[in-house]
């Protein structure tokens, strides 16, 4: 025996439930600004500020706004040395679209880094990373955050 309000409330329920699961999947938003990561690496935070105006401290780091995201770097103290570069699109509060694209080449290109067609030598769940990378002269390792098919952000370490 089946009570009424049960085939009512049943049905809305997961509709609801498949709606709000599926919601940070759909919408994505693409962006469109490209930022130049290759000139930027191992800079000081001089020339940075020069290149870029001044910065917004963020902890030990220093960040800038672009259009389509933030890029931040940090510094050893004493030498005043770039440990890394990173460029993050921007976070978006619960069930509102994200800023978002599919791949490690997608992000390479909006960050004018050319990966040659080399595949990542580690791939995880949250990202993928190219070991040994050279980029603007400098060796570094190269991290594209996200997980699959929604990478959000690149961060570049200098050896």
């Amino acid at each position: 025996m089946t009570r009424p309000w049960l085939e009512t409330v049943i049905p809305i329920g997961i509709m609801l439930l498949s709606t709000l699961s599926c919601g940070p999947f759909m919408n994505v938003k693409k962006p469109t600004k490209v930022v130049d990561l290759a000139p930027m690496v191992g800079k000081s935070l001089q020339e940075m500020t020069a290149l870029l105006g001044p910065p917004k401290q963020m902890g030990i780091c220093h960040g800038w706004d672009f259009a389509d995201g933030e890029l931040s770097a940090c510094y050893r103290d004493a030498t005043n040395k770039m440990y890394t570069l990173h460029y993050r699109l921007p976070p978006a509060p619960l069930f509102t679209p994200t800023t978002a694209v599919s791949t490690p080449e997608e992000m390479a290109a909006l960050v004018r880094v050319d990966l040659q067609g080399r595949k990542p030598d580690v791939t995880i769940r949250g990202g993928y990373a190219y070991d040994n990378y050279v980029l603007g002269g400098k060796a570094v390792d190269l991290f594209f955050d996200g997980g699959p098919k929604r990478i959000v952000g690149v961060r570049v370490d200098l050896k």
